[in-house]
């Protein structure tokens, strides 16, 4: 499979490093260059493709798939957006008709393979390209296929997920400092805490939370204390509208 990457900023260079231990004949194009391994193509070679991964601004995606097209017509490559904006219909109407577009939100992780990434398929996608786009998003972690209309809560919870992650490390390695511990060693216990509670979750994925939980937190217990305390202020409410500030913020930058 050819697959070419427009935009190599943040997410675009996340995603060649992890589709770098795939077979595909990767390709990029950047306003700064690509990686060394990966091939530097031009926007008359990048048609060429099967897939095109379009991984920049909101804003710069309409003007990209112009320059794109002017180089090929119907149906040419997959069409696939991460930028949270446009919507479907919206990059539909910026392609030729009947070309296939669809809509992803991967994160960071996918450049250890780690992602998330729920997407969404125009009507013009076939089912050999979802088979496609389902293995190009397991290629880096998992893919999930939902609604467009599910997009917006997959970015706030997947999409944005490891800044959750990471700001939790930091307020556990904040209060270990605050209990006597030093910078270091509390910041390592923190980091391990996640990555230790990671590699629990994916030995045994059919698990329940509840039970992990319980297998901890032992009935009038240290750990029972804290997990008792955050219920009483209420933890879950503000994961929630955290959540829902970025939720909602995904959703006014659509009507902008």
């Amino acid at each position: 499979m050819k697959l070419c990457v427009i935009g190599v900023g943040r997410l675009g260079s996340a995603l060649l490093q992890g589709w770098k231990k795939t077979d595909w004949a990767l390709s990029a194009l950047g306003k700064h260059g690509v990686p060394r391994e990966v091939k530097e193509v031009t926007f008359k070679e990048a048609i060429q493709a099967d897939i095109v991964v379009v991984a920049v601004k909101p804003k710069d995606v309409a003007s990209v798939l112009q320059e794109l097209f002017a180089h090929g017509q119907s149906p040419g490559p997959l069409i696939v957006s991460v930028a949270v904006q446009p919507d479907l219909q919206t990059l539909q109407a910026h392609a030729p008709q009947g070309a296939a577009v669809a809509r992803a939100m991967p994160n960071i992780a996918c450049a250890v393979g780690k992602s998330v990434t729920a997407y969404a398929c125009g009507r013009h996608v076939s089912s050999r390209q979802q088979i496609q786009l389902q293995a190009l998003w397991d290629a880096c972690g998992q893919g999930i296929l939902v609604e467009e209309n599910q997009l917006a809560a997959a970015t706030a919870l997947s999409g944005c997920g490891p800044a959750y992650a990471f700001r939790f490390i930091q307020s556990l390695t904040r209060a270990g400092e605050q209990m006597g511990l030093e910078k270091t060693q509390s910041e390592q216990m923190a980091r391990g805490i996640l990555q230790g509670a990671a590699g629990l979750l994916e030995k045994e994925p059919e698990k329940p939370l509840v039970q992990w939980i319980d297998q901890v937190a032992t009935p009038g217990g240290t750990t029972e204390a804290a997990l008792k305390k955050w219920g009483e202020l209420e933890f879950d409410r503000v994961v929630l509208e955290g959540l829902a500030a970025a939720y909602m913020k995904n959703k006014t930058r659509g009507q902008k």
